[in-house]
């Protein structure tokens, strides 16, 4: 009797032991996960920075081309809880407006005229994001592991390049999207889905039009170097946040 009680006895610490581990946040209790993420989407209507559009906006990019909006991304995530996780991620991307107008201000250093150079034509955009996001896993996962739900308040940041003068703009967004993540040999994370940001996507049309019918637009409201590269610089900036696919490779810290 002595001997299967002790035996009965280790058994229920030793279900009890898993049932704590198996409800501590984290996969395995492993809360921190960190790493790198490449997100892609196609260049339809914008330029990427060799200046190349799948369809193009009249201006003087190559169309016809399987182009795409790439962006580099780091992240830290931070599970809360078996189902939420709060995570950070920076992401950088370079893109390029293709200018199909000409600026009649001659004051400017921006100013164009009917005989352009090629620096004329496009201009380079250097753009960061930063973004502040919950995961919510849905019932048959373990954060970080299984399908997901994320959001969160996002802050783009863009620097356009033009002729060694550089204009920096800020604008806020939000982020939602969803995703699924693979765990491999209990350490390293695969994740993969989508993301959009919800105020890039709730101004395609008017961003589409302005594309489409950039020079009418501009003839509404007197154009100046500041506010037309501002305007184009930041349509430029939501078209290529606005939805990305995105694979991510991380480590579990502990």
């Amino acid at each position: 009797m002595g001997l299967k009680l002790r035996c009965l006895t280790g058994l229920f610490i030793l279900l009890g032991m898993l049932q704590v581990h198996s409800q501590a946040p984290g996969y395995m209790g492993k809360r921190f996960n960190v790493g790198y993420g490449f997100n892609v989407s196609p260049a339809i209507f914008g330029a990427t920075p060799k200046n190349k559009t799948l369809l193009g906006d009249g201006g003087s990019a190559e169309y016809g081309n399987l182009a795409f909006n790439k962006i580099h991304e780091g992240f830290i995530d931070f599970a809360l809880s078996r189902k939420w996780m709060i995570c950070f991620s920076a992401r950088y991307y370079k893109t390029a407006y293709d200018n199909p107008s000409q600026i009649k201000e001659r004051t400017n250093p921006f100013y164009m005229n009917s005989h352009r150079t090629a620096d004329d034509y496009f201009y380079i955009i250097k753009g960061q994001t930063y973004t502040l996001y919950f995961k919510y896993y849905n019932s048959k996962s373990v954060a970080p592991w299984g399908r997901y739900v994320l959001f969160g308040p996002t802050l783009n940041r863009t620097n356009s390049i033009y002729k060694d003068v550089v204009e920096k703009h800020s604008t806020l967004n939000f982020t939602m999207g969803f995703g699924r993540t693979q765990i491999i040999a209990n350490r390293i994370s695969i994740d993969y889905g989508c993301n959009f940001q919800l105020f890039s996507i709730l101004t395609g049309f008017a961003d589409l039009a302005s594309y489409a019918f950039d020079e009418d637009i501009l003839k509404n409201y007197p154009t100046t170097a500041g506010n037309y590269f501002e305007r184009t610089t930041q349509m430029r900036a939501r078209g290529v946040n606005r939805f990305n696919v995105f694979l991510k490779i991380g480590v579990l810290l502990f």
